[in-house]
């Protein structure tokens, strides 16, 4: 990446939470918050251009404060692995319900998604014990910087 460019000061991010899928336009417009909504084809991209420079049969993508992990499980659902980390129970709790999540039968503080086709796994924790999380997942050909 040769250049980052910054959002404007006064937008404001939230984040898209499971329980919101019925929730309008008009009601995130309401509560001042812009989503980031992905479309099928933001999705299809990231996985391609993960897959081209993965060493991986399907890339493995490690996303580090997922939240409800609605793009995470849109990517698990095309093809990929991922691993979603988030130190946010209670968002981690609203993944499992809405995905149907099962606890690791390994590791814990870890869920996996109970379809063997959909590798998408949640794990409870932040910034400073995801790499530990992610070897215990077996998950040991990421590259951390």
């Amino acid at each position: 990446i040769s250049e980052v460019i910054r959002a404007p000061q006064d937008l404001i991010y939230g984040h898209l939470q499971a329980a919101d899928e019925t929730a309008t336009l008009a009601d995130w417009q309401e509560q001042q918050y812009n989503y980031w909504i992905p479309r099928s084809i933001d999705i299809k991209r990231m996985y391609e251009q993960a897959k081209a420079v993965s060493t991986n049969d399907e890339p493995v993508f490690v996303s580090v404060g997922s939240g409800t992990g609605i793009t995470e499980y849109l990517l698990a659902k095309e093809g990929a692995e991922v691993v979603a980390v988030d130190p946010d129970q209670g968002l981690i709790d609203a993944a499992i319900e809405k995905y149907g999540l099962v606890p690791h039968s390994a590791v814990a503080d870890a869920w996996v998604h109970p379809d063997p086709n959909v590798k998408l796994t949640f794990v409870n924790g932040d910034h400073m014990t995801f790499k530990d999380k992610v070897n215990e997942l077996g998950i040991s050909t990421i590259q951390y910087s």
